[in-house]
């Protein structure tokens, strides 16, 4: 994997790989443990670890429509006539800074196909004692007030225990259900579906997901949720609360380098599915206007932060 930048924390606890394409988180090390899937060759499989702008998630078709703005995006998801996760996750970002312990990456969303905009983006990778945080920051350098949406699509671990030996826990209490096409079509309470109730933890070898959750608790001035080995130890996945909405999805078949496996992606949102249709966590940038918000994760140790 050529290119890779490693940080290392202050201690030399914690260490983490970043690649430049896409801003893709590759590896977390906190104390000898893995907390990132690792995957064969060099290609991000499910889009693991990339950074997904100026909108996570599917546009229906590729077609969206939102306060007089509108266009034909590429349609690039394989399986379904949608336009998936932004411009930019197959871009190679350029290295701003690089220090021991942190890099900034940036990159222009420039105007193509259905997207007549112009936002410069920059991510900020730092690591903490027991973990990571990751910093966006957007800016308007076109002409026109610009929709915008960010997420990131991690595929999380705790060492060696298998996925389907791990726990998820999230605070959400609402969950929002698809259609045929993976476009959220319902806004329903967890309590109405107990099956897709996280408040209470569920074992991942339990359960398949491709569900979009929101109307989190805020604690400590965060949202987020929790997965965990079955002494508790794990970790923590945060974000502030412009991170509305968090994608969880499940697969049976990502290719590791042991061969296929299950793996779980805990994927922070500003905006669901279909946002720029719906609207719904969409920001509207103004020029020369900026906008910044962050997530990371965080060891646990049975079950509190460290």
């Amino acid at each position: 994997m050529d290119g890779q930048i490693k940080l290392t924390g202050p201690s030399g606890a914690v260490t983490a790989k970043i690649h430049p394409r896409g801003a893709g988180l590759r590896s977390l090390i906190v104390d000898g443990t893995q907390y990132i899937q690792q995957f064969a060759g060099d290609e991000p499989p499910f889009y693991a670890g990339l950074t997904l702008a100026p909108w996570p998630n599917r546009v229906r078709d590729g077609r969206w429509a939102l306060a007089g703005a509108g266009g034909q995006l590429n349609q690039n998801e394989l399986a379904l006539p949608n336009a998936i996760h932004g411009l930019v996750h197959s871009a190679r970002f350029e290295v701003e800074r690089v220090r021991e312990d942190s890099v900034r990456l940036t990159t222009t969303i420039r105007p193509t196909r259905g997207w007549p905009f112009e936002i410069a983006l920059t991510v900020d990778f730092t690591l903490s004692t027991t973990g990571i945080r990751v910093d966006y920051g957007a800016l308007n350098v076109g002409s026109r007030p610009a929709p915008f949406a960010i997420g990131a699509h991690p595929f999380f671990i705790v060492g060696s225990t298998p996925a389907t030996e791990l726990w998820l826990t999230a605070s959400a209490r609402r969950v929002l259900l698809n259609d045929a096409q993976g476009i959220p079509s319902a806004d329903v309470s967890v309590e109405d579906r107990p099956e897709l109730d996280l408040r209470v933890r569920r074992s991942l070898g339990e359960l398949r997901m491709a569900q979009c959750y929101t109307d989190f608790v805020t604690e400590d001035g965060v949202v987020g949720c929790a997965l965990t080995d079955a002494s508790g130890a794990g970790l923590r996945v945060w974000a502030d609360p412009a991170f509305r909405y968090w994608q969880f999805f499940t697969t049976d078949s990502f290719p590791t380098p042991a061969g296929p496996a299950t793996a779980v992606a805990l994927e922070p949102m500003t905006a669901p599915g279909d946002a720029l249709n719906s609207g719904l966590g969409i920001r509207w940038i103004n020029p020369d206007q900026h906008w910044a918000g962050a997530w990371g994760c965080e060891r646990l140790r049975y079950g509190t932060p460290d």
